[in-house]
Formats: C-alpha cells, sequence, structure tokens
C-alpha cells in the first residue's frame, strides 16, 4: 500500500515576531484545510530565509482541490495585506545557516533565499534520517497535530500580552520536576543543553545570560519553590496540558526506542553514534561534558538509561513546542541557564557535585 504523499508549504515572511501570520493566516489556513487531509501543522524554519513551514499530508487531488485553492484564498491574501518589509542580509545569516544545517541534520539549499511574502510548495523532507524510521516520523507528526489547538491558544495568550518566556520558564521546571524528579535531578538536562550551547559560541555570552538571572533571580527561585512544591503542578503552571500530551507521547515513544525504530544520537550522515561521542570537539570550554565526558562508564551508563531516552524524548519535543511560539535557539538556551541556576540556588547544588555524584557511583559498582 503506498503511503500518502507529503509536501510543505512555504511562507516567507521575514518578520522576527510572526504572531499575526500565525494566527491570521495559518490557524484559518489550516482549520479549511485539515477536514480533507490526513495531516497538516506548522512549524517555523529558517532554511532559504526565516518562513513558516506547513507539512500537509493529502492525496495529489486533495492537494490540487483543496490545499491550493487554500493558500489563493487564505494565505497569499493575507501576505498582501500585511507584507513584511523587514529587509535581512542572506549573507550576513549564511555562517549561522551553515552551523544550523551541520547541527540540525538539515538537508537541502540554503541558498537562494525566497523572496519575501511569497508562497512555495515543495516536498516534505520527513527527516527519517534523524528521527530512526518512518514510525518515529509518524509519530513526531502525530505530536504536532495534537498540539495545534493548544499552540495557536499560547499564541493568542501572547498576543493578549502574556509572556512567552516566563510560561517557558515556568513549563521547563515543571518538566524537570515532574518527568525526572525531583528536580535537581531533572534540571540537569537543561544545565548540560546551555553549557553546550555557550561553549560553541563567542566568549560574553555566559555573562549576558548571567546578568539576565541576576537581574530577575527572585522571581525565577520563587517559581521553582512554587512549581516543586505545588500539589497539582496544573493549577500553578498555565497551558500544563502540553505536559500531559508530552506524557502520553512519551509512553509511546518509548516502544519505538525500545525497537531501535527511534534514533536520539545520530551523525551527520544519520548513522547511530554513542551519546557524548561528539563532545570532545568543544568541551575544553565546558567543564560539565568535559567531566562527564572523560568518563565513559559513566556516560554510557546515563546514555543507555531507558529513563533518561524517554526524557530525552521529552525535553526535544518540549523545545519544538518552544519554537512554535517563537523561542529559538538563544531564547530557548537562556531559559535552561536561568532555570539551572535558580534549581542550584533554590537546593545548594552544583552540576559538577551531581556528575562527581554520578561518577563515583559508577565507579563503586552502581548500575542504573
Amino acid at each position: 500500500m503506498t503511503e500518502t504523499p507529503w509536501r510543505t508549504v512555504n511562507v516567507f515572511h521575514h518578520e522576527h515576531d510572526r504572531t499575526g501570520l500565525l494566527l491570521d493566516a495559518v490557524r484559518p489556513f489550516i482549520a479549511r484545510v485539515a477536514p480533507s487531509v490526513q495531516r497538516v501543522y506548522f512549524q517555523p524554519h529558517w532554511r532559504r530565509g526565516p518562513h513558516v513551514r506547513i507539512p500537509i499530508q493529502a492525496s495529489p487531488e486533495v492537494f490540487d482541490e483543496v490545499v491550493a485553492p487554500a493558500v489563493a484564498g487564505v494565505l497569499e491574501p493575507y501576505l498582501r495585506a500585511h507584507p513584511s518589509t523587514v529587509v535581512l542580509d542572506e549573507g550576513a545569516a549564511h555562517a549561522q545557516h551553515v552551523r544550523l544545517a551541520a547541527q540540525e541534520c538539515e538537508r537541502g539549499l540554503l541558498t537562494p533565499w525566497a523572496p519575501n511574502n511569497t508562497v512555495e510548495t515543495e516536498p516534505h523532507d520527513r527527516r527519517e534520517h534523524v528521527l530512526g524510521s518512518p514510525a518515529a516520523a509518524d509519530l513526531l507528526a502525530d505530536y504536532y497535530v495534537d498540539t495545534n489547538d493548544l499552540v495557536f491558544d499560547v499564541l493568542d495568550w501572547i498576543r493578549g500580552g502574556g509572556s512567552k518566556m516566563a510560561l517557558a520558564v515556568d513549563l521547563f521546571i515543571a518538566a524537570a520536576n515532574r518527568f525526572l524528579p525531583p528536580v535537581t535531578y531533572g534540571y540537569m538536562s537543561y544545565r548540560g543543553h546551555a553549557d553546550a550551547f555557550l561553549a560553541k559560541m563567542p566568549d560574553g555570552l555566559r555573562e549576558r545570560f548571567d546578568g539576565i538571572y541576576e537581574a530577575n533571580a527572585e522571581t525565577f527561585r520563587q517559581r521553582v519553590v512554587e512549581i516543586t512544591g505545588a500539589a497539582d503542578h496544573h493549577e500553578v503552571v498555565p497551558f500544563s496540558a502540553l505536559l500531559d500530551t508530552l506524557l502520553r507521547y512519551r509512553n509511546q515513544a518509548d516502544g519505538l526506542i525500545g525497537t531501535g525504530e527511534l534514533a536520539l544520537d545520530t551523525d551527520p550522515n544519520g548513522e547511530p553514534e554513542d551519546w557524548g561521542s561528539s563532545w570532545s570537539a568543544w568541551s575544553d570550554r565546558s567543564p560539565f561534558h568535559r567531566a562527564l565526558g572523560s568518563h565513559r562508564p559513566a556516560a554510557d551508563q546515563l546514555g543507555g538509561w531507558n529513563t533518561f531516552k524517554q526524557y530525552r524524548v521529552v525535553l526535544n519535543w518540549l523545545y519544538l513546542a518552544m519554537n512554535r511560539i517563537g523561542i529559538g535557539e538563544l531564547e530557548r538556551n537562556l531559559i535552561c541557564h536561568v532555570v539551572s541556576r535558580a534549581v542550584e540556588d533554590v537546593h545548594g547544588v552544583t552540576a559538577m557535585s551531581r556528575i562527581e555524584d554520578l561518577i563515583g557511583f559508577v565507579d563503586s559498582g552502581g548500575r542504573l
């Protein structure tokens, strides 16, 4: 049986804030086509210029009879009525895009950019070379589809004055405490992600991140105390239904992890690699990764621990949801950093002490 094909409608719109585009064009577009197609969702993207990518699984007939008219009737009129006037420097962005393409194993041309305020249709890359299998690609697509409405609700809330950064801080704290409790364990992934990012960035960024934390430290620490101390985090974290959705998909992903159909560690060619095996390229700038990466028994135990694998899926897919509300790589790693510092301040722990505890546990014969 031939699978229904995927294509993506790419809406190139160079404004940094695309909330209006998402709510007033992408949302009604999805509402119009969803009853007729198998799957449809959206995700912001950067390749060949900033745009909103709308992957659609539909037969060629449905694409021609339903999707194409919706492009002409919803998306293109919005671009004419609300054109992006931002002028971006394609050449200046190229080095960053080369880095992102390598980091994300993104295939396809980086240049030339598509013109601003245009719509293009192309075959959709389901990224099976990264995810590991068609089943994993299907599961991720289902997650995106299932969270369409919730993400649009969040965007409505943001347009009404809600802070996407404050929301993300709350969700990150709640996720760490719920999925790898207590928070003094779960937060370690945020510390690792932030430190890996900072190790690859120019000097001075950590100081900027620290300055933001220190200017708001009391608020961040208070959120750690309130969220982790709540009997039910749903009562103190807005839109925490996202975490319930992540729980369902974590449980489904676990089956694919067990069969090897969901890949968590692949090289740029899509081949499996050991967790942490690539850290040596930059770990001289991250004591966290240098300490853990240099003790392969501890790194291998942690990387092979099934509970940790499940947690990695939760965080990866939480980050994807945050990207949909406008939190990109820089903002996400800032949030990882401030949440980590808040947890460390509230509980009197450090990342290095946690790593030393793990190494001591493994050296004494312990197993996760």
